[in-house]
């Protein structure tokens, strides 16, 4: 190495090192990663009695009552049933008609 380039890159260096050395003397530290900062934020939190303790009880909803039949939930549940099979058989219908058309399919 030539002797301009050595000299320039000394200087470089005991530059860095002499800004690394007054930043942690000044108290000047990197941030925390993302994860020492959430971990610092649930610590926090930890107190928060909103989410650990809280206030009363929720509200219970009930739906309707389990030991009664609903027919308007058994028509619905019928109807799409037949829906269905009638579907089937029409689709059933439809390939066998094309295939007494066209003869056997080849195996």
């Amino acid at each position: 190495m030539n002797r301009p380039l050595s000299i320039a890159l000394g200087v470089a260096v005991s530059l860095a090192s002499a800004t690394a050395a007054h930043a942690e003397r000044d108290g000047a530290t990197t941030p925390p990663s993302p994860a020492v900062g959430i971990v610092q934020q649930e610590r926090g939190r930890a107190s928060d009695p909103r989410l650990f303790h809280p206030t009363g009880s929720a509200p219970i909803v009930v739906a309707g009552s389990p030991d009664r039949f609903d027919v308007g939930d058994a028509v619905v549940g019928g109807g799409a049933g037949a829906a269905v099979a009638l579907l089937a058989a029409a689709g059933a219908a439809v390939v066998g008609a094309r295939r007494s058309r066209l003869g056997s399919a080849p195996s």
